[in-house]
């Protein structure tokens, strides 16, 4: 991960905190991924969800 990569949720989580309400990097970073694969879901909905289920995922089943 570079150094800009962690900067910014740090700056953010800066931005976000007042004397009543704290923010950490990582619930910004939390809030980010959320948001994002919230949206990437909503983009690609029309894939069917049997395509996604986990049976369908070799990484699955090694270890």
């Amino acid at each position: 991960m570079s150094e800009e990569t962690i900067r910014k949720p740090r700056c953010l989580a800066e931005m976000a905190r007042s004397t009543e309400r704290r923010a950490s990097p990582m619930q910004v970073a939390a809030l980010i991924l959320d948001e994002a694969v919230d949206e990437l879901w909503r983009c690609t909905s029309h894939i069917s969800q049997e395509r996604c289920a986990i049976h369908n995922l070799p990484e699955a089943y090694s270890g």
